[in-house]
This record gives structure tokens, C-alpha cells and sequence, in this order.
């Protein structure tokens, strides 16, 4: 006996959970805000900037789930700036960084225990078919399907952030699993 009747009513609740868990922010910024004090007395605290350039930091940049809507999934990825390297490149780079945090994202809604019974059906199912799934969805997507929203760029780093629509990745994990 299946815990959900339908495949339909699991891939819900698969993408329910996802979302859940995706808006929870538990990552802690690792720049300090600076305290300035006022002439009457009150104390204002100033968003981090970063070092010479003195702009602030992105929000996204310290918080991934920083300023998202909720139609869309956001990835960031950075990149340590080397020298002589081009800034198409290390764009480049720093979008498969993102990338790849899409991957790690894919990853762990395959491994969900709902994704495991969807995939294997009752038998036990093994790692290799969720990596399969995983690389199955990422298949599918191409450069046009998200798009580069935001950069920001310091002195040591570059970053980039990424959307793609939930509804897209909720498409790709159910054809990926229909055709493991």
C-alpha cells in the first residue's frame, strides 16, 4: 500500500515541502554591519559595504533567500577573482557555480522520501537512480531557461545570482522521473 495514492498528489507534496524548506534562511551573514552613532544620540546601523569600493552588499549575496518572489527558484554562485582572467569568463564561471548549487538543490528533492517512492515504487531504491534523475533534470535545462538577475563584484570576488521559474523545475523533476 502506497502512502499517497497518485504520483500527482506526492509530486505536490514533493514541491510543497521544497518550497517549505527553501524559504527557511538559516544562513548567517558573515559581514558586520557598521554602528554609527547620530548628534542626538541615536545609534543607525549602516549595511556592510565592501572594502574600497564602499557600495553596500547585496543582501543576496550574504543571504541567498534574501529579496526572492515566490515564483521562482534563485541560486548564487561566486567566484575568487584570479588574475587575467577575463570578466565574460569569470561571469561564465560564476553562473556554473550557480549552477551548480541548482544541481544540490535537485539533489535533495530527489532524495526526499517521497521523490524515492515516486522513482523506485516500493522496491528499495538505490543511489545510482536518484543521481540519474538529477542529471536527467539537468538535462533539460539550458541557458535561456533562467536568467542572470543580479552581480555584484568586490575586490577578492564575483557574484552572480540566477531565477528559474518553480514551475519549470517542478516540469523537469517529473519528466526526469517519468524517463529515469
Amino acid at each position: 500500500m502506497y502512502l499517497f495514492p497518485t504520483p500527482l498528489l506526492a509530486t505536490g507534496l514533493a514541491v510543497f515541502l521544497l518550497i517549505a524548506c527553501a524559504s527557511l534562511d538559516t544562513h548567517t551573514p558573515t559581514t558586520s554591519s557598521a554602528v554609527v552613532e547620530t548628534k542626538g544620540g541615536r545609534t543607525l546601523t549602516q549595511p556592510p559595504t565592501s572594502g574600497e569600493t564602499g557600495k553596500p552588499v547585496p543582501c543576496w549575496v550574504e543571504r541567498p533567500k534574501c529579496n526572492q518572489t515566490p515564483e521562482f527558484v534563485y541560486f548564487t554562485g561566486s567566484i575568487k577573482r584570479a588574475g587575467g582572467w577575463p570578466p565574460q569568463k569569470l561571469k561564465r564561471a560564476a553562473v556554473k557555480d550557480a549552477i551548480s548549487q541548482l544541481a544540490e538543490y535537485l539533489e535533495t528533492a530527489i532524495e526526499s522520501e517521497i521523490w524515492q517512492e515516486t522513482i523506485c515504487g516500493s522496491s528499495r531504491c538505490e543511489h545510482e537512480a536518484g543521481k540519474r534523475v538529477v542529471a536527467t533534470a539537468l538535462l533539460g535545462i539550458r541557458g535561456r531557461d533562467f536568467v542572470v538577475t543580479d552581480e555584484y563584484s568586490d575586490q577578492e570576488w564575483l557574484h552572480v545570482r540566477i531565477r528559474i521559474p518553480h514551475v519549470f523545475l517542478e516540469e523537469r523533476l517529473k519528466q526526469a522521473v517519468q524517463k529515469p
